[in-house]
Formats: structure tokens, sequence, C-alpha cells
């Protein structure tokens, strides 16, 4: 999850985009929330690759022997 610093300023830009509205700073809060999680679980999602190496060349087909 992000820190507070960051998901303050993200809030505070999803309410000047929305033109400044009165009342809605939970909404834009959890809003903000919202996109860190989703960008923090992208993260998660490309973690477990990121260490493998790379197939070098193409894979061959195996075929079972004949019986």
């Amino acid at each position: 999850m992000a820190d507070e610093k960051a998901i303050k300023e993200r809030a505070y830009h999803i309410w000047e985009a929305e033109g400044r509205p009165n009342g809605r700073d939970r909404e834009h809060w959890e809003r903000a929330s919202r996109e860190f999680d989703v960008e923090a679980g992208k993260e998660l999602i490309k973690a477990p690759d990121a260490g493998r190496p790379k197939a070098a060349g193409k894979r061959k087909s195996i075929k079972a022997a004949p019986q």
C-alpha cells in the first residue's frame, strides 16, 4: 500500500480534476488508495517472473515414442 502522503497527493489531484467539489474528500481518498492498490497488485504479478532467466532459442516439441 502507498504511504499516506502519496495517497493525499493523489486524492488532491482527483479533487482538482473533478472541479474541487465540496464534501467528497472521503470518496477521493478511497479512490486514490484503490489506485495505489491496483498498481501494487500489478507489480506483484510482474515480480515472480522478474528473476527467471529467459529460455534461449526455440523449444523443440517432444513426441511420444510409438508403442
